[in-house]
């Protein structure tokens, strides 16, 4: 799914000078077996036939997929992160992704029935080494979903755009909100802000 959203967004963007605004997707079926996704596109701007996107997709079944544009070696820069952050490549499947990426052990967390995971806090730290290790990329949308079995595994749908906007290095704050009846803050303690959200 990661792929071909990609290659809608590109040729929204690149050729007919649509903005991406939001990627949005879920589960439908019996079962949940039918993925779907909605990318929505605000009216043409020329800054679209040059900037470029980049979606990272975190799976908590153990993988990361990268896929980006062809305007430059954005997929590099990530994968040199990403590797700095232990996670070992794999053999690519040009149909689903431009790198696929095993973590190791531990890497994605999880315990209980609640939802308790990491995937928030691995969300917030992506973000950031994005922003800061690539400089004029921005956060622009995410997009995240339950799926396997018993729907407990998550994935989270990343996406970068390159336009060099003013805020673009600023840190990354996500805020979970569980129907099991809390919050997750997750992200750096930026001018104390986990402590004003507790009060």
């Amino acid at each position: 799914m990661g792929m071909a959203t990609m290659r809608l967004v590109d040729f929204v963007t690149g050729e007919l000078g649509w903005t991406l605004a939001v990627v949005n997707g879920g589960n439908v079926g019996k079962k949940g077996e039918i993925r779907e996704q909605q990318v929505v596109f605000r009216s043409p701007h020329p800054m679209n036939l040059v900037a470029g996107h980049l979606l990272i997709e975190l799976r908590s079944s153990g993988y990361i997929e990268v896929v980006g544009d062809a305007k430059g070696d954005s997929v590099d820069s990530v994968e040199n992160m990403l590797l700095e952050l232990g996670v070992e490549r794999q053999e690519d499947d040009p149909d689903f992704c431009d790198r696929l990426f095993k973590a190791p052990k531990g890497f994605f967390r999880s315990c209980g029935e609640k939802g308790d995971n990491n995937l928030g806090d691995l969300t917030a730290k992506v973000c950031d080494m994005v922003v800061e290790g690539m400089p004029g990329w921005t956060l622009v949308t995410l997009n995240g979903g339950n799926f396997g079995k018993s729907g407990m595994l998550r994935e989270q749908q990343l996406i970068f755009r390159q336009d060099n906007h003013p805020m673009a290095a600023n840190s990354h704050l996500v805020l979970e909100l569980r129907g099991a009846g809390f919050v997750e803050i997750c992200g750096k303690d930026v001018g104390g802000i986990h402590n004003t959200l507790t009060e």
